[in-house]
Protein backbone atom coordinates (compact mmCIF):
# COMPACT_ATOMS: atom_id res chain seq x y z
CA UNK A 1 0.00 0.00 0.00
CA UNK A 2 1.21 3.48 -0.87
CA UNK A 3 0.66 6.86 0.69
CA UNK A 4 -2.71 7.22 -1.06
CA UNK A 5 -3.95 4.13 0.79
CA UNK A 6 -2.45 5.45 4.01
CA UNK A 7 -4.60 8.55 3.60
CA UNK A 8 -7.74 6.46 3.58
CA UNK A 9 -6.81 4.77 6.84
CA UNK A 10 -5.41 7.71 8.83
CA UNK A 11 -8.73 9.43 9.70
CA UNK A 12 -10.43 6.26 11.01
CA UNK A 13 -7.24 5.32 12.86
CA UNK A 14 -7.17 8.75 14.48
CA UNK A 15 -10.77 8.39 15.65
CA UNK A 16 -10.11 4.85 16.85
CA UNK A 17 -7.03 6.03 18.75
CA UNK A 18 -9.07 8.67 20.59
CA UNK A 19 -11.76 6.12 21.43
CA UNK A 20 -9.26 3.52 22.67
CA UNK A 21 -7.47 6.08 24.84
CA UNK A 22 -10.79 7.08 26.35
CA UNK A 23 -11.69 3.44 27.05
CA UNK A 24 -8.29 2.80 28.64
CA UNK A 25 -8.75 5.88 30.80
CA UNK A 26 -12.18 4.70 31.92
CA UNK A 27 -10.86 1.22 32.66
CA UNK A 28 -7.98 2.54 34.76
CA UNK A 29 -10.25 4.88 36.69
CA UNK A 30 -12.78 2.10 37.34
CA UNK A 31 -10.06 0.07 39.06
CA UNK A 32 -9.33 2.86 41.49
CA UNK A 33 -10.94 3.38 44.82
CA UNK A 34 -13.41 6.25 45.25
CA UNK A 35 -11.82 9.54 44.24
CA UNK A 36 -9.96 11.29 46.99
CA UNK A 37 -7.18 13.80 47.17
CA UNK A 38 -4.68 11.07 46.34
CA UNK A 39 -6.73 9.91 43.34
CA UNK A 40 -6.53 13.35 41.76
CA UNK A 41 -2.78 12.92 41.25
CA UNK A 42 -3.50 9.80 39.21
CA UNK A 43 -6.44 11.25 37.29
CA UNK A 44 -4.63 14.42 36.20
CA UNK A 45 -1.69 12.79 34.35
CA UNK A 46 -4.09 10.21 32.88
CA UNK A 47 -6.30 12.98 31.50
CA UNK A 48 -3.29 14.83 30.12
CA UNK A 49 -2.00 11.68 28.44
CA UNK A 50 -5.39 10.94 26.89
CA UNK A 51 -5.47 14.42 25.35
CA UNK A 52 -1.76 14.72 24.53
CA UNK A 53 -1.29 11.54 22.47
CA UNK A 54 -3.97 12.35 19.84
CA UNK A 55 -2.65 15.92 19.65
CA UNK A 56 0.92 14.63 19.17
CA UNK A 57 -0.21 12.30 16.39
CA UNK A 58 -2.08 15.13 14.65
CA UNK A 59 0.92 17.47 14.95
CA UNK A 60 3.41 14.90 13.67
CA UNK A 61 1.32 13.98 10.64
CA UNK A 62 0.90 17.63 9.64
CA UNK A 63 4.16 19.27 10.64
CA UNK A 64 6.72 16.57 9.88
CA UNK A 65 5.17 14.36 7.21
CA UNK A 66 4.00 16.50 4.32
CA UNK A 67 3.10 13.66 1.99
CA UNK A 68 -0.58 14.45 1.61
CA UNK A 69 -2.22 17.43 -0.02
CA UNK A 70 -3.32 20.24 2.24
CA UNK A 71 -1.22 19.26 5.23
CA UNK A 72 0.98 21.81 6.94
CA UNK A 73 4.04 19.78 6.02
CA UNK A 74 3.08 19.71 2.34
CA UNK A 75 2.38 23.44 2.30
CA UNK A 76 5.92 24.11 3.50
CA UNK A 77 7.23 22.46 0.33
CA UNK A 78 4.62 23.71 -2.15
CA UNK A 79 5.80 27.29 -2.54
CA UNK A 80 5.82 27.77 -6.32
CA UNK A 81 2.69 29.13 -7.95
CA UNK A 82 1.80 27.63 -11.30
CA UNK A 83 -0.87 29.38 -13.34
CA UNK A 84 -1.82 27.74 -16.64
CA UNK A 85 -5.29 28.81 -17.68
CA UNK A 86 -7.19 25.87 -16.23
CA UNK A 87 -4.99 25.64 -13.16
CA UNK A 88 -3.78 28.15 -10.59
CA UNK A 89 -2.19 26.32 -7.66
CA UNK A 90 0.91 26.13 -5.50
CA UNK A 91 3.20 23.14 -5.82
CA UNK A 92 6.79 22.05 -5.38
CA UNK A 93 9.09 24.42 -7.36
CA UNK A 94 10.72 21.53 -9.23
CA UNK A 95 7.37 19.97 -10.13
CA UNK A 96 6.05 23.33 -11.31
CA UNK A 97 9.00 23.59 -13.69
CA UNK A 98 8.50 20.04 -14.97
CA UNK A 99 4.76 20.47 -15.56
CA UNK A 100 5.30 23.59 -17.66
CA UNK A 101 8.03 21.90 -19.68
CA UNK A 102 5.96 18.77 -20.30
CA UNK A 103 3.00 20.87 -21.48
CA UNK A 104 5.37 22.72 -23.83
CA UNK A 105 6.48 19.38 -25.29
CA UNK A 106 2.88 18.25 -25.72
CA UNK A 107 2.04 21.49 -27.52
CA UNK A 108 5.12 21.10 -29.71
CA UNK A 109 4.35 17.57 -30.88
CA UNK A 110 0.55 17.61 -31.01
CA UNK A 111 -2.45 19.88 -31.33
CA UNK A 112 -5.68 20.24 -29.38
CA UNK A 113 -7.93 17.22 -29.77
CA UNK A 114 -5.07 14.85 -30.58
CA UNK A 115 -4.61 11.66 -28.62
CA UNK A 116 -1.73 11.52 -26.16
CA UNK A 117 -0.91 8.99 -23.46
CA UNK A 118 0.33 9.51 -19.89
CA UNK A 119 1.67 6.42 -18.10
CA UNK A 120 1.31 5.00 -15.59
CA UNK A 121 -0.37 8.00 -13.91
CA UNK A 122 -0.62 11.78 -14.46
CA UNK A 123 -4.04 12.21 -16.17
CA UNK A 124 -3.61 15.89 -15.31
CA UNK A 125 -1.78 16.33 -18.62
CA UNK A 126 -4.92 15.49 -20.62
CA UNK A 127 -6.81 18.21 -18.78
CA UNK A 128 -4.14 20.89 -18.99
CA UNK A 129 -3.31 20.35 -22.66
CA UNK A 130 -6.83 19.78 -24.06
CA UNK A 131 -5.67 16.49 -25.49
CA UNK A 132 -7.63 13.25 -25.64
CA UNK A 133 -6.97 10.13 -23.63
CA UNK A 134 -7.55 7.36 -26.21
CA UNK A 135 -8.15 4.78 -23.48
CA UNK A 136 -11.01 4.37 -20.99
CA UNK A 137 -8.50 4.48 -18.12
CA UNK A 138 -7.13 7.51 -16.29
CA UNK A 139 -4.13 5.46 -15.20
CA UNK A 140 -2.73 1.95 -15.49
CA UNK A 141 -1.81 0.52 -12.10
CA UNK A 142 -0.82 -2.97 -10.87
CA UNK A 143 -3.69 -5.44 -10.82
CA UNK A 144 -6.01 -3.26 -12.92
CA UNK A 145 -5.98 -5.17 -16.19
CA UNK A 146 -6.43 -8.85 -16.85
CA UNK A 147 -4.66 -10.23 -19.91
CA UNK A 148 -7.74 -9.84 -22.10
CA UNK A 149 -8.29 -6.22 -21.07
CA UNK A 150 -4.62 -5.42 -21.62
CA UNK A 151 -4.72 -6.88 -25.14
CA UNK A 152 -7.84 -4.84 -25.88
CA UNK A 153 -6.08 -1.72 -24.62
CA UNK A 154 -3.10 -2.32 -26.91
CA UNK A 155 -5.38 -2.81 -29.91
CA UNK A 156 -7.16 0.41 -29.04
CA UNK A 157 -3.86 2.26 -29.01
CA UNK A 158 -2.80 0.71 -32.33
CA UNK A 159 -5.94 2.08 -33.98
CA UNK A 160 -5.43 5.55 -32.51
CA UNK A 161 -1.71 5.96 -32.01
CA UNK A 162 -1.00 8.70 -29.46
CA UNK A 163 1.04 11.59 -30.84
CA UNK A 164 3.22 11.64 -27.73
CA UNK A 165 3.63 9.47 -24.64
CA UNK A 166 4.52 10.93 -21.24
CA UNK A 167 6.04 8.01 -19.38
CA UNK A 168 7.44 7.70 -15.86
CA UNK A 169 9.48 4.55 -15.33
CA UNK A 170 8.79 4.07 -11.64
CA UNK A 171 8.67 1.05 -9.36
CA UNK A 172 5.53 1.91 -7.40
CA UNK A 173 6.09 1.68 -3.64
CA UNK A 174 9.69 0.70 -4.40
CA UNK A 175 8.71 -2.77 -5.67
CA UNK A 176 10.07 -3.93 -9.03
CA UNK A 177 7.01 -6.09 -9.68
CA UNK A 178 5.01 -2.85 -9.57
CA UNK A 179 6.88 -1.32 -12.51
CA UNK A 180 4.86 -0.98 -15.75
CA UNK A 181 7.20 -3.32 -17.64
CA UNK A 182 6.41 -6.03 -15.08
CA UNK A 183 2.68 -5.70 -14.48
CA UNK A 184 1.66 -4.64 -18.02
CA UNK A 185 4.20 -6.38 -20.29
CA UNK A 186 2.05 -6.19 -23.43
CA UNK A 187 1.51 -2.47 -23.04
CA UNK A 188 5.22 -1.97 -22.39
CA UNK A 189 6.07 -4.04 -25.49
CA UNK A 190 3.73 -1.82 -27.50
CA UNK A 191 5.71 1.22 -26.37
CA UNK A 192 9.03 -0.39 -27.31
CA UNK A 193 7.78 -1.38 -30.76
CA UNK A 194 6.12 1.90 -31.67
CA UNK A 195 7.92 4.68 -29.80
CA UNK A 196 11.41 6.04 -29.40
CA UNK A 197 12.84 8.00 -26.51
CA UNK A 198 13.14 11.71 -27.25
CA UNK A 199 14.23 13.38 -24.01
CA UNK A 200 13.81 13.57 -20.25
CA UNK A 201 11.89 16.32 -18.45
CA UNK A 202 12.56 15.72 -14.79
CA UNK A 203 11.09 12.29 -14.06
CA UNK A 204 9.10 12.25 -17.31
CA UNK A 205 10.25 10.45 -20.45
CA UNK A 206 9.03 12.04 -23.67
CA UNK A 207 8.33 9.29 -26.20
CA UNK A 208 7.47 9.97 -29.84
CA UNK A 209 6.21 7.59 -32.54
CA UNK A 210 9.04 6.00 -34.50
CA UNK A 211 9.77 7.67 -37.85
CA UNK A 212 7.74 10.73 -36.82
CA UNK A 213 8.77 14.06 -38.34
CA UNK A 214 10.04 16.51 -35.75
CA UNK A 215 8.65 20.07 -35.80
CA UNK A 216 10.85 22.68 -37.48
CA UNK A 217 11.13 24.65 -34.24
CA UNK A 218 12.27 21.59 -32.25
Amino acid sequence: AGFDNLLRTLPPFYLLLCYLLYEIREKVLSLQKPVGQKGLFTRLPLNLLTVFLPFLFYFEMNAHHGFYAGSIGAMKLETARISMGKMDVYTNPQEAKWIKQVIDKINLHSKKGDAILALPLNPLFYFLSDRVNPTPYEWILPGMLEEKKERELVELLRHRLPKIVIYVDIAIDGKEERRLASYSPRLYKFLLENYSFQEMVGLFQILLPKNSVLPLDF
